[in-house]
């Protein structure tokens, strides 16, 4: 999730702005309040096999996210990696 990141490399080859970039050296979980407080225009989930589906769900079945302009653009996207 941070700088030097595979998913960082994704964000900014597609000339987005990773939120997350200065915040962490390595890959990290964050806190539902900091993507509250960031509000992300897109969300990224990343995960083997059916995990990324089990996060996915959890994520758009968050009520406290639905102000989060990902979520209220339907713009929340599954990255998942075979097993």
């Amino acid at each position: 999730m941070g700088r030097n990141t595979y998913i960082n490399d994704v964000i900014n080859k597609a000339g987005g702005t990773n939120i997350y970039e200065a915040d962490f050296e390595n890959a990290r979980t964050v806190s539902l309040e900091s993507v509250i407080t960031k509000n992300p225009q897109v969300i990224f989930v990343s995960g083997m096999g059916t995990s990324v589906d089990i996060v996915y769900k959890g994520i758009k079945d968050e009520t406290r996210l639905y102000t989060v302009d990902a979520l209220a653009n339907n713009r929340v996207i599954r990255l998942a990696m075979p097993i």
